[in-house]
């Protein structure tokens, strides 16, 4: 009875620890830690359900020490074994050596779902229960009732880890369309406009380098107006291709978003960058205005870092969708001064025609009037000053015609 009291205890004191983590990778390194303690199993590892684990990706507990080489096989037999299960939250496995060939001697397994409410995440394994005086053995019925507690408890502590996660990221890109939204308000041109986008995408999905594109001159490629982070001096001006060479081009010609979760694919900007080979995971969303792709807007992260989620494209997706709003209000406000400095200068050619040549006209008039009655010596002065103004009368008139036409015609 007191035995059953104090593995109780220990079990609520395990769930506690695993359930008070808010990070879903620390929830795991708290299972694997926490299982061992409470079946006394000599090592657990947790790998992942949907691909055979690298023996970086594989959690574990208990396997100090153990090379690299070993650690490959034992996640490789580890994920082989998730055949076992079929419909069952639970595998015991009291003769496992013929189950993971080539790995150290194993003589029992015990193994658990971790299911979240997306399906089954990982897989939980323990290995050699510990019998203090004899060889290690079996696990029991009750440690695998103990273990399926702890793997719930786990499940729900990742469904809620995840509901934190998304909502901290729902408010870090909230943030950064007050940004976007603020620097546009206070006059921000379109080409500051576009760094801000690349600047808030950079921080806010936790990249390496991020990048804003826009159709070049040729139909066929795009040209990057704005980045930032990990080469962003050499990832201006360049001009991907618009195919499928690039994630950046797939994106725009396909209006879709797109993703790279090792850059084992189409990098950011197709591989003859060189600042390719350093980035991995990576996605690339069309900047949309009216649903038609006028460029896009693409993060990456080095290739050591972890892959972009769907909640991630998700919100890229949403930020450049007002991205692209901001973008055509920033062009907008451009062609307003544009109007009104044009507007400008027909009221001063029009002030200038209307008021000072005609004064300088009334001058000219008057000077040879009063010319007309002196003698021959102050008659030539006065003409003189009346030739200088005529010329100041035609740099006016040439200086009106230039305001009316623009600087650029």
């Amino acid at each position: 009875m007191q035995h059953a009291q104090g593995r109780i205890s220990a079990l609520l004191r395990a769930v506690m620890l695993v359930t008070d983590e808010s990070d879903p990778g620390a929830v795991l390194r708290q299972l694997v830690t926490c299982a061992r303690d409470l079946t006394g199993a000599a090592w657990a590892a947790v790998v992942p359900s949907d691909e055979p684990a690298r023996p970086d990706e594989m959690i574990r507990a208990g396997l100090e020490g153990v090379d690299a080489g070993r650690l490959g096989r034992i996640a490789h037999g580890l994920h082989a074994l998730q055949g076992l299960f079929e419909d069952r939250d639970t595998v015991r496995v009291d003769d496992a050596v013929r189950h993971l060939p080539g790995a150290p001697p194993v003589s029992a397994l015990l193994g658990s779902v971790i299911r979240t409410r997306s399906g089954d995440v990982a897989h939980l394994y323990l290995a050699d229960k510990h019998r203090p005086g004899h060889s290690p053995g079996p696990f029991t019925t009750e440690d695998e009732e103990l273990v399926q507690v702890l793997a719930s408890a786990a499940g729900n502590a990742m469904d809620h880890a995840a509901l934190l996660e998304r909502t901290r990221l729902r408010e870090a890109w909230r943030h950064a369309h007050t940004q976007l939204t603020t620097a546009i308000l206070g006059g921000a041109d379109c080409d500051r406009a576009l760094q801000v986008i690349a600047e808030q995408a950079l921080r806010i999905a936790e990249a390496d380098a991020a990048l804003v594109s826009l159709p070049d001159q040729s139909p066929d490629r795009l040209v990057v107006r704005a980045a930032a982070g990990l080469g962003s001096a050499d990832l201006l001006d360049r001009t991907p291709s618009v195919d499928a060479t690039s994630l950046t081009g797939r994106a725009y010609a396909t209006g879709r978003p797109q993703i790279s979760d090792d850059g084992s694919g189409p990098r950011v900007l197709g591989p003859e960058l060189p600042i390719a080979t350093s980035l991995g995971p990576a996605m690339a969303v069309p900047l949309t205005d009216r649903d038609t792709p006028v460029g896009t807007l693409s993060v990456a992260r080095a290739r050591t870092r972890g892959r972009f989620g769907d909640t991630e494209v998700e919100l890229l997706a949403s930020f450049a969708v007002q991205a692209a709003l901001t973008r055509r209000l920033a062009a907008h406000r451009a062609d307003e001064e544009q109007l009104r400095l044009l507007r400008d200068r027909d009221r001063i050619g029009a002030d200038l025609h209307d008021r000072t040549i005609h004064d300088l006209y009334a001058i000219g008039l008057d000077l040879h009037s009063i010319a007309g009655r002196l003698d021959a010596d102050g008659q030539q002065a006065v003409l003189d000053v009346a030739d200088r103004i005529d010329e100041v009368i035609q740099d006016v008139t040439g200086t009106v015609f230039r305001l009316r036409i623009g600087p650029d015609r």
